[in-house]
């Protein structure tokens, strides 16, 4: 029974572990309990000088590592180092992350931003930005994909080397990624619910493919920090606690459909629908076809849902022509990247946990995960926002009826499977995220708009091909089944 003594179970000589952004708050204590039980442990980040100082103030085998996680040739170097000093990884912590954009009037009811949904819609479309929205993603979730994958065959090979215990992964969330207030850290929230989806997809996969690599998430409260700036706007006092805890649940309920299908829908029972694209041509051609079999009417509109301009150029025609808008639907997305030998055994790439790893850093590129967040995600705050006034209207002009939010989410969010789709599946849980949020928020503030996600399941399109890649065959849908999470008729709004 020795192996079980306390001495034992807690000594970590002879391990090696990597914790990324270990230089300060929650990564260096753990850097610290780390090498405290023996671990040689790697501290990186891309502040030299941070890592450097927290190595000679600590006592232990800590060696400072330069790593940008955003950046993949630091982490292939990063790679490099570890494996020509130790030849293996026992563990790896994602911690590194920021807390990006903040709307910190959002909880101040006596400030002006606050006097109407107008005036709060234009003050959080204004005040945030989409490329803080995407350079946050990059940070929080993307960083992960590719840290993880990098270092797959490091971590691989320490559990070759001491056979029944396995090397872990531990990525870093926050109890903030599965409460429903936003904190006014919108970006930061729904980015820490795709890092816990990430975690999922990541502990699944490795199983399926008999690769000994443990991954795990840790989602801590509010923990005084450089990056939380110690108390500040992220302290919660006790009814704000209360008020978190009760939000934690899982997602609303699951539909099915798409934006041709609900515009069908929408103009066939007489509304005027706006139809928005980058892609002028195709909403005018869909308009042009679709129009005179519906009693409704149709109207083309040029939206880029990435762009500021863009978005306050369709509020302002929507304002002009009609003074309100009675339902938002939050359609526009992409799939990209996709790593379509991740599901083929028979693949070079899937020869070992290394090549495997490798092939996933290489085939998918971080500017890709980041484009996909601010189409997928950002896109579904800003657009929100900017038309919460018009939203508002609508409801004041029917009275107990009240205006609605649709946001297009997928099954793809709920599942613990990748579907050779890590990016897309983790911005989904982010969109879910988001749509819990709004509509807890709203109600909270008693904004007469609901908010609601649709989840399709697999659906031929032109995003997916009509059929191509998203078509699963019966025994494998039988699976993903039984990874589904209930999905209860939980929600907020009014």
């Amino acid at each position: 029974m020795d192996h079980l003594h306390r001495n034992k179970i807690y000594d970590l000589s002879g391990r090696v572990a990597l914790v990324t952004g270990g230089g300060t708050g929650i990564g260096l204590m753990i850097t610290q309990t780390l090498v405290t039980n023996g671990a040689k442990v790697y501290i990186g980040s891309r502040r030299g000088e941070k890592v450097s100082s927290a190595a000679r103030e600590n006592p232990g085998h800590i060696i400072p590592l330069e790593l940008d996680v955003g950046d993949k040739d630091s982490i292939r170097n990063a790679v490099k180092t570890i494996e020509q000093n130790d030849g293996k990884l026992d563990l790896l912590v994602n911690n590194a992350g920021i807390t990006g954009p903040s709307s910190p009037f959002f909880n101040n009811e006596s400030v002006p931003e606050n006097k109407s949904p107008a005036a709060l819609g234009t003050a959080l479309f204004e005040n945030e930005k989409v490329e803080d929205w995407t350079g946050l993603y990059g940070n929080n979730v993307a960083s992960i994909f590719f840290v993880t994958t990098a270092f797959l065959g490091l971590l691989s090979k320490a559990s070759e080397e001491r056979g029944a215990w396995s090397a872990g992964v531990i990525n870093i969330s926050s109890v903030s990624g599965q409460i429903r207030i936003s904190q006014a850290k919108w970006a930061y929230n729904s980015a820490k619910s795709a890092n816990i989806q990430l975690t999922k997809m990541f502990a699944t996969e490795f199983a399926l493919k008999n690769i000994k690599v443990r991954v795990n998430s840790i989602a801590p409260g509010v923990f005084p920090s450089e990056m939380t700036g110690y108390q500040g706007e992220h302290t919660l006092g006790k009814e704000d606690v209360n008020k978190a805890a009760q939000g934690l649940h899982d997602v609303p309920f699951e539909r099915s459909g798409n934006g041709l299908m609900i515009t069908q829908a929408l103009a066939a029972n007489g509304a005027k629908v706006y139809i928005g694209s980058r892609r002028g041509e195709k909403v005018e051609a869909t308009a042009k076809e679709v129009s005179p079999k519906v009693a409704g009417q149709i109207v083309p509109i040029e939206l880029d849902v990435t762009d500021k301009t863009s978005i306050k150029n369709a509020v302002k025609i929507i304002s002009e022509n009609d003074g309100k808008l009675d339902i938002l639907v939050n359609n526009a997305g992409l799939t990209c990247p996709v790593s379509m030998f991740l599901n083929d055994d028979s693949a070079p790439e899937n020869k070992s946990p290394e090549a495997l790893g490798n092939a996933l850093f290489e085939n998918e590129k971080v500017e890709e995960w980041m484009g996909l967040y601010g189409n997928n995600v950002a896109s579904i705050f800003f657009v929100t926002t900017a038309f919460l006034g018009l939203l508002s209207k609508a409801s004041e002009a029917r009275g107990a009826w009240s205006a609605g939010v649709i946001n297009i989410s997928s099954m793809s969010g709920q599942l613990r499977v990748s579907e050779n789709k890590f990016a897309y599946n983790t911005a989904k849980t982010a969109n879910i995220q988001l749509t819990k949020m709004f509509a807890t928020e709203f109600a909270l503030k008693n904004i007469p708009v609901r908010v609601n996600a649709i989840a399709p399941g697999v659906y031929p399109s032109e995003m997916t091909d009509q059929q191509g890649t998203h078509t699963i065959p019966g025994k494998e849908a039988s699976e993903i089944a039984q990874g589904l999470r209930p999905i209860p008729f939980q929600r907020s709004g009014k």
